[in-house]
């Protein structure tokens, strides 16, 4: 082989090797700035702890926790039940090494598809609830129309229920 072969090899294993050197490096760049801004509160969490230990800590109990259950719907349910989930998993997370949370937030990075799923699943959520809110303002908004209506038909004065008309003079 003369130095001619051994170049243009060399050259075209580093164009096959560009691309997944670049992913790579993305990936590994946000992994790292997710764990740098994990150890930044972790530090920031310890500090405050440390200046500020409260002398009661704050208890749950389990009437609290079924009291708040009774109040959800099935859509809420769920969401309630992922917020749990991810306040356990921050905690869990709070006792892992930043050599640990850079590997795990290196998987995320891959798995970035779930991600994008979860959030859909959200906004549509948020767009239903938007959807009722509105809905349930038309119904209340109909039904003080109907009320207005009827009060007048039975001949109550409108001075209770509505506000003075504008004349153009």
């Amino acid at each position: 082989m003369d130095a001619e072969d051994v170049i243009t090899i060399f050259v075209f294993l580093s164009f096959l090797s560009l691309p997944v050197i670049i992913i790579l490096s993305v990936t590994g760049c946000i992994a790292y700035s997710n764990t740098r801004t994990w150890q930044k509160e972790k530090s920031k969490r310890l500090l405050d702890a440390e200046s500020l230990d409260p002398l009661v800590s704050k208890q749950t109990t389990e009437t609290d926790d079924l009291e708040q259950q009774d109040l959800l719907d099935s859509e809420d349910e769920a969401e309630y039940r992922e917020k749990q989930e991810e306040e356990a998993e921050k905690e869990a997370d709070w006792k892992l090494t930043p050599r640990q949370k850079f590997k795990k937030e290196f998987k995320k990075c891959w798995s970035g598809k779930a991600n994008v799923e979860k959030e859909r699943e959200k906004t549509a959520r948020e767009e239903r609830r938007k959807v009722a809110k509105e809905v349930v303002r038309e119904m209340m908004r109909l039904e003080r129309k109907m009320g207005r209506k009827m009060q007048f038909a039975f001949g109550g004065s409108d001075d209770d229920a509505t506000l003075p008309t504008y004349k153009k003079e």
